[in-house]
């Protein structure tokens, strides 16, 4: 399904016993190892003959490894420890990580390594200790039989479906996303967006297909307790998340008759369960919000939501710098025109106003508040008129800020009357169920379809003991009402030893390309070691939910 600025999403509740304390345990060894993999990394990319940096950031890894380890055995309490084989478990990695501790100790003391082979027994060292904290995270994880995991949550499955027939599959570890409030305890993609790639599902396609893997998704991905879903929040932040009811109205028609039947069902997508009754009430535990809309499979949804009792208010907060301190002055439109206090807390009739007044992301062009800095009271006009950083001849500073102001007599349209309103457009068709719909009609199409949908929030006055029953599961978006643009900057100073295309000849220059633009440098004659100098600036970028 198309999104436009509203990313899919999908929400999965689900109990499981107790297991922070062994997520949390193999997530921190888990970090150790990065680190460690880095460090690797830089120092093979190093190379020979610089032995003194490969050493010093050895050290400097060894003392970070050795500090992250010894938190890690004062990690485990009684709380963590569940049963008698967390704490054998424990005792275990206790006597591995001392020895580790040791092992490292006798290296950074060894007085017998000569100056020239100190880069390779480092790396070789390095490798050494990776792999032995690599075994301590396997071992948090291997219960008593090594097919059994102590972390016995079940993998997040991704399937990919063409026909109702699953073309591809991706298994990902529930740890690797899992949310702690201590990052060192967080999985490593805990809210990140990554690439997967997707893999064949069955033996007979990973052997007759030429593609090594059906396909690459890009998702992100949140595993935690119920009540820390603010942190999700925040990854996808300025978006927010919402709720959407769908009911699909169909029609049918035999296969010889040009004439659509009368009667409609309301049901779900696949037809399996009646919704009429969803029409005129909503559903347990959710409320309306907003009107009834068709938002048909094929549609893209490049709009702000509809029919929503709300809207926000925008103005600048202007700031003076006075006796050594940042003082309000003034509220004020785009270009300056002051706006009365008195209206910053009185709407018009008819409308309250929710929340506070806050700093608007999607207006941030200054400093990480929201700030943008100037000498005088004119923030607009010529480039450099403003600075996104403050100088000591800033006087004076302003920031974008909004409030929600919400409807006080809005009112639900009905769905009978909406539906009445649209005649005989807005269908989709297809010649079955089970076919793929498209918008244009043909004589061999017997059925057709409509999918509404209406924005729907959670009841928070739910009796207690029934907070968390779901009698049905809404459509999630990740919606961004507001499209940022960007500034992207790439910056070339030289090139050393390239060859040239045609011998005797050299013609070097570098080209940019993002999404549907390209820029280019000059270009630089007969040079193998080119100097360049030069910035590129691909100005207002305009990216839908990008941020």
């Amino acid at each position: 399904m198309p999104w436009g600025n509203h990313k899919p999403m999908a929400e999965v509740p689900g109990l499981w016993e107790e297991l922070d304390g062994r997520i949390e345990r193999s997530n921190a060894i888990k970090k150790v190892v990065l680190m460690l993999d880095k460090v690797l990394t830089t120092a093979k990319r190093l190379g020979d003959g610089k032995n003194d940096e490969v050493a010093s950031l050895a050290m400097e890894a060894l003392e970070h490894m050795e500090g992250m380890l010894a938190s890690l055995q004062q990690l485990d309490n009684a709380n963590s420890l569940l049963n008698e084989l967390d704490i054998s478990w424990q005792k275990t990695r206790g006597t591995t990580i001392e020895k580790i501790l040791k092992e490292i100790d006798g290296f950074k003391f060894d007085e017998t390594h000569l100056f020239e082979d100190m880069g390779e027994k480092v790396v070789r060292f390095l490798q050494r200790m990776k792999d032995y904290v690599s075994r301590l995270a396997e071992d948090c994880q291997v219960c008593f039989r090594p097919s059994e995991l102590e972390i016995s949550t079940p993998y997040i499955i991704v399937k990919m479906l063409a026909s109702g027939k699953v073309v591809g599959y991706s298994k990902i570890p529930a740890a690797e996303i899992y949310f702690s409030k201590n990052e060192a305890f967080s999985g490593e993609w805990c809210g990140q967006i990554r690439a997967i790639r997707m893999k064949w599902p069955t033996v007979a396609d990973r052997k007759s297909r030429q593609e090594d893997f059906p396909s690459v998704i890009h998702v992100k991905m949140w595993f935690g307790r119920r009540g820390l879903e603010w942190s999700w929040k925040e990854t996808i932040r300025p978006a927010e998340v919402k709720a959407y009811f769908e009911i699909f109205a169909y029609q049918r028609r035999g296969r010889l008759n040009s004439a659509w039947k009368e009667t409609t069902e309301y049901t779900n997508e696949h037809g399996t369960e009646k919704l009429t009754e969803y029409t005129t009430t909503s559903p347990f535990g959710w409320d309306y919000m907003g009107n009834w809309v068709v938002r048909n499979s094929h549609d893209m949804w490049v709009c702000s939501s509809d029919g929503r009792p709300t809207c926000d208010d925008k103005l600048f907060e202007v700031q003076e710098w006075r006796n050594n301190e940042w003082k309000p002055l003034k509220f004020t439109d785009y270009f300056g025109g002051e706006i009365d206090k008195k209206t910053l807390h009185t709407p018009q009739r008819g409308w309250r106003y929710e929340g506070k007044w806050v700093p608007d992301r999607h207006q941030n062009y200054g400093d990480k508040s929201g700030w943008v800095y100037a000498i005088s009271e004119v923030f607009w006009g010529e480039a450099g008129t403003v600075d996104n950083e403050r100088r000591a001849d800033h006087k004076y500073r302003r920031r974008c800020i909004k409030r929600t102001r919400k409807a006080l007599d809005f009112r639900n349209q009905n769905f009978e009357a909406y539906e009445e309103s649209l005649g005989d457009t807005k269908w989709e068709y297809a010649t079955s169920q089970n076919k793929p719909f498209h918008y244009e009609e043909f004589s061999e199409d017997c059925i057709r379809r409509r999918r509404f949908v209406m924005e729907v929030v959670r009841q928070s006055d739910l009796p207690k003991g029934q907070e968390d029953k779901m009698y049905f599961a809404p459509r999630l978006y990740e919606v961004h009402e507001v499209t940022s643009t960007w500034q992207l900057r790439c910056y070339f100073l030289w090139a050393k030893d390239l060859l040239p295309v045609v011998k005797n000849s050299a013609r070097a220059f570098v080209r940019v390309t993002f999404l549907t633009r390209a820029l280019q440098t000059l270009v630089v004659e007969n040079a193998q070691n080119p100097v360049w100098n030069e910035t590129l600036i691909f100005e207002k970028v305009c990216c839908v939910c990008a941020l």
